[in-house]
């Protein structure tokens, strides 16, 4: 069981219906704290194997200040809640995104999910790392997109998922795209960002009902992401 003193249950991300009706899916992903997204991924999608990418260690760039103390204890939680997944679909790589990318062979993986460090330079180099594995017409998307730093706060560094994704986009001259997901049960939304290696996202969906009727998406979130 989860300890007791994490306290949100899975919730849906817009990323993982990009994979629906996939066979034999082979992907990452790049931060993956407790478990939860993993868990959901390997349960809704067909996956034939899944890249497990974090540190779980606290180290001086890591800036979430309401995360940076739980990261080792969280490795030791993802590992009882994946535990009926772990039959050779799972592979756990412990370290850091940019050095596991290194050992894992351009255009092998179907889909990327990136959920990490989310200061601009470590997600800039998560997206130049990751991308190179994807196959022609895999997915690479990640979380936080909308910049909510009333959930998300960093000390001394810019948060910068909103930036590295558009940086990187425009340079590239890719079209991306981004929807938001149904709420944490403690209120929360968030926005999931994506684009497709070679090719251009299709019929992605629509907002949910539940994440438009949020605080978060009503005020400061959606605020945030129309200066866009």
């Amino acid at each position: 069981m989860l300890k007791p003193n994490y306290n949100r249950k899975p919730y849906t991300r817009p990323f993982d219906l990009l994979l629906k009706g996939k066979e034999g899916l082979v992907g990452a992903e790049v931060g993956v704290y407790r478990g939860q997204h993993a868990r959901e991924m390997l349960t809704y999608l067909d996956i034939k194997k899944l890249y497990l990418v974090d540190p779980w260690q606290k180290y001086n760039e890591y800036k979430e200040k309401k995360l940076g103390n739980q990261l080792e204890e969280a490795y030791y939680d993802s590992k009882k809640l994946l535990k009926e997944f772990d039959d050779g679909r799972v592979i756990w790589l412990k370290g850091f995104s940019v050095d596991i990318a290194k050992q894992i062979e351009d255009n092998s993986l179907d889909f990327v999910y990136i959920d990490g460090n989310h200061s601009y330079e470590f997600i800039k180099k998560d997206i130049e790392a990751w991308v190179p594995k994807l196959k022609e017409g895999g997915y690479i998307g990640g979380h936080d997109f909308d910049s909510n730093v009333d959930k998300i706060t960093l000390e001394g560094v810019e948060y910068g998922v909103k930036r590295a994704v558009t940086e990187y986009c425009k340079k590239h001259n890719i079209h991306f795209e981004h929807r938001w997901c149904d709420a944490h049960d403690v209120g929360e939304a968030s926005c999931d960002w994506a684009f497709q290696k070679g090719g251009k996202i299709e019929n992605w969906g629509n907002i949910s009902e539940k994440a438009a009727q949020t605080k978060s998406f009503v005020s400061k979130a959606k605020g945030e992401f129309n200066k866009l």
